[in-house]
């Protein structure tokens, strides 16, 4: 999904680390969140990848105002599908999270390709064995432009405790309800990374677990100037 709309105010005061509690069996109860923008050409797929794993009780998509079919193609693979507020990426990821009824939140890209059996559990084993209340996904692909020549140095430089994460602004992440409903969602390309900083700052337990090879579609040289341009403001 290509984020739009301004930058929100930087993120608001973030609780302490979560004791372990709530969700304590190996089979917890987990609520996929989809922002889509225009992503007919996938957003089925990953709808129904999501939808075979026992441990998801229910894939909610939401769309920020699609004009591809996108909504249609996600409700007919068995999502549930919503309409954002239309400020952008990180405000659907909020909209998703209040809509979400269990307490495990697994986001992913509706833009996926390449999807293979076993990523979900593997995100949610960690918060569901109480080893972790944040966990990132990294996957095998090279390093993009933006990660290495924007995010990582800055990250070195200002903070070294998330400078050997290897996807550092990826959008798969898995967290408690509770936790994320404690965190500030901006709208643009800086949100992954910012929840990301949040959670670091809070000292929240948060892992990163490899889940293989993931593709993505690929963004214009346009595209990726202004995104680094995005998670520049938010590291600093």
């Amino acid at each position: 999904m290509k984020p739009t709309g301004k930058a929100r105010t930087r993120r608001r005061k973030v609780p302490g680390p979560l004791k372990p509690n709530a969700v304590t069996s190996p089979k917890p109860s987990v609520s996929v969140v989809i922002p889509v923008l225009n992503e007919s050409r996938t957003v089925d797929r990953v709808v129904r990848f999501a939808l075979k794993c026992p441990l998801v009780g229910e894939v909610v998509v939401v769309d920020d105002g699609s004009i591809d079919g996108t909504g249609d193609l996600a409700e007919r693979a068995g999502a549930r599908v919503i309409t954002s507020s239309l400020l952008g990426k990180g405000a659907s990821m909020d909209d998703g999270l209040q809509e979400a009824r269990h307490d495990i939140i697994l986001l992913l890209d509706g833009d996926l390709r390449g999807l293979k059996r076993g990523p979900v559990e593997q995100m949610v084993r960690p918060i569901g064995d109480g080893k972790a209340d944040f966990v990132k996904a990294r996957f095998s692909r090279t390093a993009g432009r933006v990660t290495a020549l924007t995010a990582r140095p800055l990250l070195r430089t200002y903070f070294p405790e998330l400078a050997g994460l290897v996807q550092p602004l990826g959008g798969i992440m898995a967290a408690r309800k509770d936790l994320l409903r404690n965190l500030r969602f901006e709208n643009d390309y800086g949100v992954d990374i910012g929840l990301l900083i949040d959670v670091a700052q809070a000292r929240t337990r948060f892992v990163e677990v490899d889940i293989g090879q993931i593709n993505h579609d690929s963004q214009s040289l346009a595209a990726l100037e202004e995104m680094a341009v995005q998670v520049a403001r938010t590291i600093l």
